[in-house]
């Protein structure tokens, strides 16, 4: 394995769902398996952290990852992908 830079994911689900009548993409199966997981195992042992970036289901990314740090936008209402990179 690669000796990288300490490094941290920060995945951005802040959207408003619109194209998928309000479900959350990340808490869905794809291929058997909940997609928040799929990522998180791709990316195990090439980042020190993984946050999410989001304005809902908090419990529900707990429950799936106990340790997980999650996080608002800085700014209210729905801005945008980049607000959610200002904030990460």
């Amino acid at each position: 394995m690669q000796n990288y830079p300490a490094t941290a994911l920060v995945i951005l689900a802040g959207g408003k769902a619109t194209r998928m009548n309000g479900v959350n993409k990340l808490l869905q199966r794809f291929d058997h398996e909940v997609q928040l997981l799929k990522i998180i195992n791709a990316f195990q042992g090439y980042v020190q952290e993984i946050r999410i970036n989001s304005h809902r289901d908090y419990a529900q990314y707990s429950e799936l990852i106990p340790d997980i740090r999650c996080f608002k936008d800085n700014s209210a209402g729905f801005l945008g992908p980049l607000i959610g990179m200002q904030t990460a």
